[in-house]
């Protein structure tokens, strides 16, 4: 007999990746590649929790739109970190994507990774 474990319906969900981009060393001790240390941690993600490769995004190329038809040629930050880019993973539970999170490169430069799920038009959790 199947355990419940097999019939809990694959999530997707969607990180962000926020934070002050730097393109100094990072580690604090020897210079590392970034983008390698991208690459690499997107490549440890396993297939079946793939989903939307996601991409960057572009700081100076964006503008936040406001009530009252104020637009700010920037992206809207929180204490000085923006969203840097995403991508959207696939899970049972939160907890598989909390603990890839902990490896992200982001994180290198003091930067986060915050894990939303997407939800239906009629959920509202």
């Amino acid at each position: 007999m199947s355990s419940p474990e097999n019939f809990i319906k694959m999530r997707e969900y969607i990180l962000l990746f926020r934070g002050k981009y730097l393109e100094d060393d990072l580690s604090g001790g020897e210079p590392i590649d970034i983008m390698e240390a991208w690459r690499n941690w997107f490549a440890g993600i396993p297939p079946e929790n793939r989903g939307d490769h996601g991409s960057r995004l572009s700081v100076s190329r964006s503008c936040t739109v406001w009530p009252d038809n104020l637009v700010t040629e920037m992206p809207v930050t929180d204490n000085g970190e923006f969203v840097q880019g995403y991508t959207v993973l696939v899970a049972k539970h939160i907890d598989e994507l909390i603990g890839m999170s902990k490896s992200c490169p982001i994180l290198l430069s003091g930067g986060s990774v915050e894990i939303r799920a997407f939800n239906t038009m009629d959920d509202n959790s």
